[in-house]
């Protein structure tokens, strides 16, 4: 599996001003399976949490996988849960809701 750097986006808080930023993305699955749980960061919290409809991961050959669950495991921190799910793929990591600019 390949993740490509990721493109910087802010996350809006909802008012407009400059929101979160996406500061890195870190597989924390066990051996094996590395890519099953990822760890996303984000620059600030955000004033409502995410949820599996605003993430995806795209493959390249077409379509999305939308992880099994989506933890917020602090304010800045969540964790995305895509066990079982992956094939030998590059995937795209895509994060959009409400907050998203």
């Amino acid at each position: 599996m390949l993740f490509e750097p990721l493109e910087i986006r802010a996350l809006m808080d909802g008012g407009g001003a400059a929101g979160a930023l996406v500061t890195g993305v870190v597989p924390i699955g066990g051996v094996g399976h590395p890519f099953e749980l990822l760890q996303m960061n984000l620059s600030k919290a955000l004033s409502s949490d995410l949820s599996v409809g605003d993430i995806g991961l795209s493959m390249s050959g077409g379509g999305t996988l939308a992880p099994r669950s989506v933890v917020a495991s602090s304010a800045t921190t969540y964790t995305l849960d895509f066990s079982g799910l992956l094939t030998q793929a590059v995937y795209s990591l895509d994060v959009a809701n409400s907050q998203l600019d």
